[in-house]
């Protein structure tokens, strides 16, 4: 077996020194962008593998970023959408030579993640989609000198004007769906939403209200429901309304695709179809909502660009060498979030994917309504 090469190695072909190898290797702006591509063309020729250690040391860096996700995360209804999620996030970053460790805000011994990953300096920076984090642990964070951005969730008592974030604009998202409804001739729509504190799902719901006042329609709170997000409540809703399915209410709109599915459930069992009798827009597109009949129409959550955009933004406040204090870095390093560079607060629009539950499905099956 060819043995691998060393940095030294590495050097003495190059005929540069063991410290301009490892600048190369890390990307340094000190070393010409020739020598950079010869030392890293003699480097993969030599299967040659950058210890992580080495690098941390050479860098005061690890190449890891934490995520701190919601305590809900291991209960099945919220998991689909951020398991996809998270993958998009962790791909990104792997192609920017990045690795992942995903948090709960507590672990099992009851001690606060946020503070053991940066009191241990295991990460360079944390993507945040728990909408419980605390002032408190947002201001260690920023006393930490450590990059951040608010993801996905949205947190319902945090003042966000100062931090980096990319949410979804589930206003946006909940006006599709239901405007969708009304077009094809539904008054009475349900409105199936989450009894949550965060943010996005009252987003949702208002978006459900500026529809129907859109188009001059009353807004009936009776008709918004709030319950626990999973299939046994979309379900056991319609089983137990199936009189009201059958003599008044023509349309569900459900804030998640799992109550979605509950509820096509529940009418089947109460002797009602979708869409022949109840059509049915629901939200987050996980994926197999397009395996069952009817397949859901939804919204579609733009996981691929709140992931990029993220990572792209961590990238810009790691993008200097820690002993670099120029170009907006603060003493640690880190790009400051609050001395006056540009940050990062974007909202990004979903889309509706017509299916078969509303009775509009197009013969193949591609995006409706995208808002760019």
């Amino acid at each position: 077996m060819q043995r691998r090469l060393t940095i030294r190695d590495i050097a003495r072909i190059a005929e540069v020194s063991p410290s301009t190898v490892s600048r190369s290797l890390n990307d340094s702006r000190l070393v010409s962008v020739e020598t950079k591509a010869r030392i890293r063309e003699i480097a993969e020729r030599g299967n040659f593998s950058f210890n992580a250690t080495a690098r941390s040391l050479v860098t005061q860096r690890t190449g890891i970023i934490g995520l701190i996700c919601p305590d809900s995360f291991d209960e099945y209804q919220y998991s689909l959408h951020l398991t996809l999620l998270i993958n998009q996030i962790r791909r990104t970053l792997e192609t920017e030579d990045r690795d992942l460790i995903v948090k709960f805000r507590h672990d099992a011994n009851g001690e606060n993640s946020i503070r053991h990953l940066l009191n241990s300096r295991k990460v360079d920076g944390l993507i945040v989609i728990n909408p419980d984090i605390t002032a408190d642990e947002v201001a260690f964070i920023h006393d930490q000198r450590i990059p951040v951005v608010f993801v996905q969730a949205i947190p319902p008592h945090l003042d966000l004007a100062a931090e980096n974030y990319v949410f979804a604009d589930h206003v946006a998202g909940g006006t599709f769906a239901t405007n969708h409804l009304i077009r094809l001739g539904h008054e009475r729509i349900v409105c199936f939403t989450v009894d949550t504190d965060e943010g996005s799902f009252g987003e949702r719901t208002e978006g459900y209200r500026q529809a129907l006042r859109d188009h001059d329609l009353p807004v009936n709170e009776e008709l918004i429901v709030g319950g626990d997000g999973t299939f046994e409540f979309g379900y056991q809703f319609v089983v137990d309304h199936a009189e009201r399915f059958r003599t008044g209410i023509t349309a569900v709109f459900s804030q998640t695709d799992i109550m979605a599915l509950g509820a096509i459930e529940g009418l089947w069992d109460s002797g009602l179809q979708v869409p022949r009798d109840v059509a049915i827009v629901s939200y987050d597109d996980i994926g197999f909502g397009k395996d069952f009949r009817p397949r859901l129409t939804t919204v579609h959550q733009p996981r691929d660009r709140l992931a990029v955009a993220a990572c792209k933004r961590l990238g810009e406040m790691l993008g200097a060498p820690r002993s670099s204090s120029r170009g907006g870095m603060n003493g640690a390093g880190v790009m400051n979030q609050h001395e006056g560079e540009t940050l990062l607060q974007r909202r990004v629009q979903p889309y509706l994917v017509v299916r078969e539950s509303c009775g509009a499905e197009r013969r193949d099956d591609t995006v409706a309504e995208k808002t760019v």
